[in-house]
């Protein structure tokens, strides 16, 4: 009898722990946009990026704190993350989310409003930091409710611990990478952006305009289920833009498309 209430307790344990990573990410994201709003969007992504962290500025991804150091901005940035997806050993998440950017921070209505997705990685102190941010504008107001496949209540995906099987990260990352490769191209040679691995994903790109996809970058975690690819797209009046594409792996080898992003 103290052997099962004690197998009840860790199993108790382990639900009540596997619950609270999603809040703990979405509260982080929270935690990143009030910093933006009362001590300025620079200080923020200074504090919430991790070292190696990306970022996308004139259609070149680089490193997020060098160009943060360098960036002399006075202007407001705020952000609400409703949805947040994590891998299976909970080492990798993202969210997404809409923004808000304002050149003057008293201005009345926005300069430019779009999507985000911020890439999560937990590092080796127990933090989560963010790896990878990434902004897609939107054209307006309208297009920015009617388009948005965003819920307004949170929504968290978070698998369970059961059968992790860690693998070799460098394998699996020339995997994923060859899939967004295979994918690019064919979306390169077809007449149009449909998207045949995506499924109940979120999409912020036009299907009607014709892009040219290469990734660059890939990463995936360490159970092997969820990971990003980054790279160069082009397409009209936009020879240098970058793309955001999140895997998810769905049962033993089908890896499909969670997430596309395509930005200026």
């Amino acid at each position: 009898m103290r052997y099962l209430a004690l197998f009840l307790v860790l199993i108790n344990l382990q639900l009540s722990f596997g619950q609270s990573v999603g809040e703990a990410v979405l509260k982080e994201e929270a935690s990143f946009a009030e910093m933006s709003k009362k001590s300025g969007a620079k200080a923020a992504f200074l504090e919430y990026l991790s070292t190696e962290a990306v970022v996308f500025s004139e259609g070149k991804p680089m490193n997020g704190h060098a160009h943060w150091n360098k960036m002399d901005f006075n202007g407001k940035l705020e952000w609400l993350a409703n949805f947040v997806e994590l891998s299976k050993a909970h080492d990798l998440a993202y969210t997404i989310g809409t923004y808000q950017f304002y050149w003057e921070k008293n201005q009345e209505r926005p300069t430019e409003i779009g999507y985000f997705s911020s890439i999560w990685k937990k590092q080796e102190n127990g933090q989560w930091k963010v790896v990878l941010d990434f902004g897609n504008p939107a054209k307006n107001e309208i297009e920015l409710s009617v388009n948005s496949k965003l819920n307004s209540n949170k929504k968290i995906i978070e698998p369970t611990y059961n059968q992790i099987i860690k693998g070799d990260t460098s394998t699996l990352k020339m995997a994923i990478f060859t899939s967004d490769f295979l994918l690019s191209n064919q979306l390169n040679k077809s007449k149009t952006n449909l998207n045949p691995f995506a499924k109940n994903s979120h999409i912020f790109t036009n299907s009607s305009i014709k892009y040219m996809f290469k990734p660059l970058k890939s990463e995936v975690s360490a159970s092997g289920d969820l990971a990003y690819v980054y790279g160069n797209v082009s397409y009209p009046d936009h020879p240098n833009a970058n793309y955001l594409r999140i895997w998810r792996k769905e049962g033993r080898k089908s890896w499909k498309v969670a997430l596309e992003m395509v930005t200026e």
